[in-house]
């Protein structure tokens, strides 16, 4: 390549041994022509260089921005958490003696109501699907009760479980149990929903089944009571 390629070159510098610039970078406003303390020519577009620059500048922002959103996130998940600790604390594990002895032991027995619940109402359990219940079975063949159909029902095998937990969660943690149900009816369901579900455990259970069974059971002891009397005036009547 000859010497025109890069201009005019002083003697000085070719004694020096410093790299030789290209003419047309000597007076190109667009790169930078740098030389290092070692003596090598480091060639520097400005423009290319500002758009790294930039870019490393945005890559930099986004990233510090990612990092300050994820730590705002976490923030608030923290906060949320401790909240509804907070929350469950006072409305519904109100009861310390309660939560110290009994939750646990309670839990426990409820999940236990839940698998009985379950093994009860479940179809395998009462043999429908048994060998014994096909035709080929002859005379051998099972029929199952109505009892057993009943229990083994859609709608027994969804709430049959659910029933006995709660059942058994309530007789062993009776004020755990009765914050759930206030802060589920306060808190949770709608107002008109609540008060359906209250007029009709009212017509069902309160004025329905429980006067029923009382009424049941005063028949039953009036006429335990006359049974009773009758046989000892017989045996009465009989010793004299």
């Amino acid at each position: 390549m000859g010497r025109d390629f890069y201009g005019e070159v002083r003697e000085e510098v070719i004694k020096r041994g410093e790299p030789l610039v290209p003419e047309f970078i000597k007076n190109n406003s667009e790169i930078k022509n740098s030389t290092l303390p070692n003596g090598n020519s480091v060639l520097e577009p400005v423009v290319v260089t500002g758009w790294v620059n930039k870019l490393r500048r945005n890559v930099i922002d986004k990233k510090e921005y990612v990092e300050a959103e994820i730590e705002t996130q976490k923030s608030a998940a923290r906060n949320e958490l401790e909240t509804i600790k907070q929350y469950w604390s006072q409305n519904v594990f109100a009861d310390k003696k309660e939560l110290d002895s009994q939750v646990v032991t309670a839990g426990v027995f409820a999940l236990g109501a839940w698998c009985f619940g379950s093994v009860l109402s479940c179809k395998n359990n009462w043999g429908f699907q048994s060998l014994w219940n096909s035709d080929q079975a002859g005379v051998l063949k099972r029929t199952p009760t109505a009892f057993s159909r009943i229990l083994t029902s859609l709608p027994v095998r969804m709430t049959l479980p659910w029933i006995a937990a709660g059942v058994t969660f309530s007789k062993l943690a009776p004020n755990t149990w009765n914050n759930a149900l206030q802060t589920l009816k306060r808190d949770v369901l709608p107002k008109d929903v609540v008060e359906q579900s209250s007029a009709l455990y009212d017509d069902l259970i309160e004025r329905g089944f429980k006067v029923h069974a009382k009424s049941l059971n005063q028949s039953a002891h009036e006429n335990l009571q006359a049974t009773i009397c009758s046989i000892r005036e017989t045996i009465a009547e009989n010793i004299k």
